[in-house]
């Protein structure tokens, strides 16, 4: 999975996730969906790029 996380204008935090369910080639497989921005767990980090 692969997070772009932006400001919105409300000030919420929302990120841009590049999803897939099932392989295959990335044109007809990823997904981008935008979710609100979670807390990473122990043993996960938030990377910006």
């Amino acid at each position: 999975m692969v997070w772009c996380e932006r400001e919105c204008s409300e000030s919420l935090r929302i990120i841009r996730a590049a999803l897939y369910s099932h392989p295959g080639p990335a044109a007809e497989v990823l997904e981008v969906v935008e979710l609100d921005v979670l807390e990473p767990a122990g043993g996960q980090v938030r990377v910006r790029i």
